[in-house]
Formats: structure tokens, sequence, C-alpha cells
């Protein structure tokens, strides 16, 4: 699976804007009271051909996205199988101190499935199944494409699928960039001095 390092990313904080980062998660990034179970997610992941990307502001986690690629008819498309952005009531505040969440994470797993060069425009890229809870937010803030009836998941709930084409990727990738600023690859600071 095509990787693309760790990437500094504009958010909202009240304190005025902020960086947060978003990059692969590790096992000890696992929450342990989120409404996903994220440890049991962790161990029935395959690194292979799953990630596991975390945003961060301020050492601590703030959303989580898993995501898978597999091919049909011989072209590799992105499934996003969970995504958990979380209030910051977890962390003692009521307010959401940190915004956008969910939508830098979508950036990012849509700047992986961009690299994917032979999916024409018109064709799916990305694929998202949701509960019913968030079917607003798929629909209306990140204007994915609703694509049938519901489904049954896994458990007991509904799923509702929603999808990308590499158009409507792009699309909201630039519609992302351009209200909060294009993301830098992170470049940690080197101590080698110059000679």
């Amino acid at each position: 699976m095509i990787t693309i390092g760790k990437y500094q990313v504009n958010i909202k904080t009240p304190l005025g804007i902020k960086n947060g980062f978003i990059e692969e998660a590790n096992l000890e990034d696992m929450p342990k009271k989120w409404d996903f179970n994220w440890l049991y997610i962790w161990t029935l992941t395959d690194f292979e051909v799953q990630k596991i990307v975390k945003l961060v502001y301020e050492n601590k986690v703030y959303g989580l996205v898993r995501f898978s690629e597999f091919e049909i008819e011989n072209i590799s498309v992105i499934e996003i199988e969970q995504l958990e952005a979380i209030s910051t009531s977890r962390y003692g505040i009521d307010l959401r101190l940190v915004d956008p969440i969910g939508k830098w994470l979508i950036w990012y797993v849509a700047k992986i499935a961009l690299e994917n060069k032979n999916i024409k425009n018109s064709e799916p890229l990305i694929y998202l199944s949701a509960k019913l809870d968030a079917v607003d937010y798929y629909r209306d803030a990140i204007n994915m494409e609703y694509i049938g009836n519901p489904y049954r998941s896994t458990g007991d709930e509904d799923g509702y699928a929603f999808k990308f084409t590499r158009e409507q990727a792009e699309s909201f990738c630039s519609n992302q960039e351009r209200k909060w600023g294009k993301p830098t690859p992170f470049k940690p600071y080197s101590s080698k001095s110059r000679v």
C-alpha cells in the first residue's frame, strides 16, 4: 500500500489556528474509550493492505481512520472502514477543541488514493460505509456520493454506502486546501551540523 508520510495541517483551536499532524498510528495511540473499539480493530488490521492514521494536536490523538486497499477488476481502490473524530469532552473540555478532524483524515486517505494513476476521472476511487447518524456528515459536509440502499453491516446496524470518484476526490482535496491551507510534508529537524 502507498504511504505518503507525515503532514502538518492547519486546525482551528480556541487559541486560533495551530498546527496539527496527520501520520500513521501506533498501537500506543489506540484509545480505550472511544465509540469504536480501536484496540480490537488494531488486532484485526492486516498492515499489508490496511492502515490506521491519526490526527494529533499537542501530543493528543483527536481522530483516527482505518482504510484498506483492494482491487476491483485489476484496479486498486480504497475503502474507508472506520473513521472517528472525538469531541474534547473526553479530555475534560465540553467544546470541540480541534476542527476539522474528519475532513483532514479523509483528505489524507484521498491523497493516497489519488496516487493510483490507473483510475479515470469518473471511476470509483474511494468507498465508505456509514451508520445512519453519520449519513448527513458524509453527504453534506464531505460531499460524498450516496450509492445505494442501506445494507446490513457487521453487527446489528444498517450501513449506508458512499463513494468518491477520482474527480470528486480531487475536488474535495482542493476545497479542503483552499479553506484550511495546503498541508506541508513534515520533515523532522536534523541535528546534523552543516559543514
